[in-house]
Parts: structure tokens; sequence; C-alpha cells
């Protein structure tokens, strides 16, 4: 049985040094949230 969630997108991008940095945390309006693996760009 196939099901659905809606869930919140959180998106950080900071700068620091000629770096660029991304984070990402999925939140559910149960409480619950997962971290995304954080991406570096040069």
């Amino acid at each position: 049985m196939l099901a659905s969630k809606r869930w919140t997108v959180e998106v950080h991008i900071d700068e620091h040094e000629g770096r660029t940095r991304a984070l990402a945390r999925l939140h559910h309006r149960d409480g619950s949230s997962h971290k995304l693996p954080t991406s570096r760009c040069t």
C-alpha cells in the first residue's frame, strides 16, 4: 500500500572564505524531521 506525506523543506545556504555550503532539513507536521546530507561547493 502506498502512502504520501506532506513535508516542509528548510534550506540554509551560507558562504565562508569562498566556499558555499547548503544544509537541508525535512519537517513533517507530526514533529518528525530528517536531516539531508550537507553539500559543499567551491
